[in-house]
């Protein structure tokens, strides 16, 4: 059970959500990531030529995924969902190194937001820090 979530306060305890801001990091990072991966769009096809409509769908798809996935940010299985999409992005790396290299950095980044709100919940746990 356990009571929801909502506008950053607990449904029924009228305390507020300590991890609201972080849910905000997340989201920015998935546009971010959507506006990167759209950048990439510009290097898909060298010179004059243009690019197969199936890598551009590929491009688009994960763009379209990156700007939705912040509605669901409050699920407990969202980071799955998250770190498939960055898989996704790294595998873009068969056809276009360029976008590849974007998902590794959003990788990384990932793995840097995690390691934070690890270490948030671990020192609110300890009460080294309040969690208001």
């Amino acid at each position: 059970g356990g009571a929801t979530i909502q506008d950053g306060v607990r449904a029924g305890g009228g305390a507020p959500d300590p991890e609201r801001g972080l849910r905000g990091v997340f989201s920015a990072v998935l546009v971010f990531g959507a506006i990167a991966i759209l950048l990439g769009l510009t290097v898909l096809a060298p010179g004059d030529a243009s690019a197969p409509v199936w890598q551009i769908g590929t491009v688009l798809a994960l763009a379209f995924a990156h700007i939705l996935t912040p509605m669901l940010i409050k699920k407990r299985w969202v980071l799955g969902l998250v770190a498939a999409l960055q898989a996704l992005v790294v595998a873009c790396w068969v056809f276009s190194p360029a976008i590849g290299i974007t998902g590794v950095v959003f990788v990384v980044v990932w793995g840097l937001l995690l390691w934070m709100r690890r270490e948030f919940r671990r020192r609110v746990a300890a009460g080294t820090i309040a969690a208001r």
